[in-house]
């Protein structure tokens, strides 16, 4: 019984994902109700998969790179 459970809700879950990302796509009731921002979008709110930041480098004489100034970062 339990694993019944376990693999209905995993179905449930990826079923209602795949909707959601199917209704965006086909942009079917998106306005429809607030879950559908739920569902999709805010899942995965803070992921990024790449890192993006500025630095100054210089080359000195000798073919050595120098950080010539701290990012705004820190």
């Amino acid at each position: 019984m339990k694993r019944w459970l376990t693999h209905l809700l995993i179905v449930t879950y990826l079923g209602t994902l795949f909707a959601g990302v199917a209704c965006h796509a086909l942009e079917l009731g998106v306005q429809s109700h607030p879950g559908m921002y739920m569902i999709v979008w805010d899942m995965f709110c803070g992921w990024s998969s790449y890192a993006g930041r500025i630095e100054v480098i210089g080359e000195g004489e000798s073919g050595k790179y120098y950080q010539l100034a701290p990012g705004p970062w820190g």
